[in-house]
């Protein structure tokens, strides 16, 4: 939603100065009452009349389950550390957090060496990115997810963590 309604506000020529909060929200506001399709499309009579059929338990239990096989095969060294959900929660991939960006980026790559798709989140350029600081674009170059989500059976998830172990092993040499 927020990058729609950023490119909306860049196509009119109304992107406001960093910093510049009152003008933001004054556009932000405007654009919401335009008819900009940001807030989202409602849910159709068919998706919500199929949701209570969802087995959305048994999807969150295999989450977990995945996440946890894939964090068992992080180093507890430094180096790279889990980025975990609350208590209670039960995230949607596998985030890892790299004490540098060249760590990250040489992981990213020997996990694609391995047929492993990592998900750069959100690559962010304060210099580009409204509202990005410094501390936001070190994170950004330092943070790679691995999806473990309810697709994979418990043999995928020990397979991709597997593949992980060594990835990490090859760039961190633990």
């Amino acid at each position: 939603r927020a990058a729609r309604l950023a490119a909306g506000l860049e196509a009119r020529g109304a992107v406001p100065a960093p910093g510049d909060r009152l003008r933001f929200r004054a556009l932000a506001r405007a654009a919401a009452g335009s008819g900009d399709p940001a807030p989202g499309a409602p849910v159709s009579r068919v998706s919500r009349a199929l949701l209570p059929q969802m087995p959305v338990g048994a999807w969150r239990e295999r989450r977990r389950r995945n996440l946890e096989i894939l964090a068992d095969a992080v180093p507890s060294a430094r180096g790279v550390r889990v980025l975990a959900a609350p208590p209670g929660a039960v995230a949607f991939a596998l985030t890892l957090v790299f004490d540098d960006p060249a760590a990250r980026s040489a992981a990213q790559a020997a996990l694609v060496e391995r047929a492993v798709a990592p998900a750069v989140l959100w690559p962010l350029d304060p210099a580009r990115d409204w509202g990005a600081g410094p501390a936001d674009a070190d994170l950004s170059r330092r943070i790679l997810s691995v999806h473990g989500d309810q697709r994979l059976d418990a043999d995928d998830a020990r397979r991709l963590a597997d593949l992980l172990r060594a990835a990490l092993h090859a760039v961190l040499g633990r």
